[in-house]
């Protein structure tokens, strides 16, 4: 999960996804299943990222650090990481739905 706290156009998005996104995580051996996102509270977007295999929670804060998280929630999370408590959470209003930017057409489409 990602937190964005700006809006881009679509375009810009799907750009980032193909050049930023999937080579970063491909660079860690990682396969990226699906791309979602939804608009947050006014401010910008969450950007969901379905990967395989599963990550341990240091490297996934590291990748979401990475990939252009919002500074804040990753000090946050950091420091909720190091405290043992739930630390990879996004506040969500729960009218809003998924919109998808990536499936990768060389998986099954039986992945949530």
């Amino acid at each position: 999960m990602l937190d964005w706290d700006c809006l881009i156009s679509s375009n810009w998005l799907t750009e980032y996804v193909h050049r930023v996104a999937i080579p970063i995580l491909k660079s860690y051996g990682l396969t990226v299943v699906w791309v979602k996102y939804r608009l947050s509270r006014g401010k910008g977007f969450h950007l969901y990222v379905k990967v395989e295999p599963s990550v341990s929670d240091l490297l996934l804060l590291k990748l979401q650090l990475f990939l252009g998280d919002d500074r804040e929630r990753f000090s946050i999370s950091r420091a909720r990481l190091r405290a043992g408590v739930n630390w990879n959470r996004l506040f969500e209003e729960p009218d809003r739905q998924l919109r998808t930017i990536y499936e990768n057409p060389n998986l099954h489409s039986h992945h949530t």
